[in-house]
């Protein structure tokens, strides 16, 4: 039995309704090291991360899964849900969460959420960053990227899509994308430094206040 096989059926046996592999490992399986898996569990658990060598596991009860749903949040719900493929469970489960997800509205409330999700992650990152938790500041300096171009994406009433393709059409997925890279070598080397975050910091500053934002985004036609 594969490593990969051990960790999904410790999962399974754990009570996992459904364990949905995502992230590089799938889009681009040949340069990644790190598997993503997103798992669901019908029980009460509240949401947790952990990392298991090369497993880098989020958990989520069924209620706090609907509740994501409802706001459209990129992390725990659309970019797992529309991009991983299942590795334990139901397939015909997923499809239907995806049909809920495409028919929520986008709401000031989906745009407002967003909006102050960004915000929270990038406090985060910088308290991360104060705390010498550097590799931690990266990641939820992602997901205040994430959040901040999603939040503009529903406030233009686009269709769901997966948080990549969003950073794609307003011409950040490449630095969103070294954001999430970095953190992953520097996890690993731990060689990261406090100048290297606050550059990134600065940069995802600079984004939101669309120093770097691609005009050409906004007069897209709703997909």
């Amino acid at each position: 039995m594969s490593v990969m096989d051990q960790m999904i059926d410790l999962l399974v046996k754990d009570g996992a309704k459904m364990v949905i592999q995502y992230g590089s490992t799938v889009s681009n399986p040949v340069s990644s090291s790190d598997i993503d898996l997103f798992v669901i569990y019908e029980d009460s658990r509240n949401r947790s991360h952990f990392r298991v060598g090369q497993f880098d596991v989020t958990r989520v009860s069924t209620d706090e899964l609907n509740s994501y749903i409802s706001v459209l949040d990129p992390v725990y719900a659309t970019e797992p849900l529309f991009t991983g493929e299942v590795v334990a469970g139901n397939p015909n489960y997923k499809n239907s969460v995806i049909d809920r997800i495409k028919s929520v509205p986008r709401s000031q409330d989906v745009v407002a959420y967003n909006l102050q999700e960004a915000v929270t992650e990038y406090q985060k990152s910088e308290h991360h960053a104060n705390s010498n938790q550097l590799t931690d500041a990266l990641q939820s300096l992602s997901f205040s990227l994430s959040h901040w171009w999603v939040a503009r994406w529903y406030a233009e009433d686009h269709q769901p899509q997966p948080v990549t393709e969003v950073l794609r059409e307003y011409d950040q997925y490449e630095f969103f994308r070294t954001i999430r890279e970095d953190a992953r070598i520097f996890s690993s080397n731990n060689t990261i430094t406090l100048s290297q975050v606050e550059t990134y910091q600065n940069r995802c500053l600079k984004s939101f206040l669309g120093l770097e934002y691609n005009s050409s985004a906004s007069t897209a036609t709703p997909k």
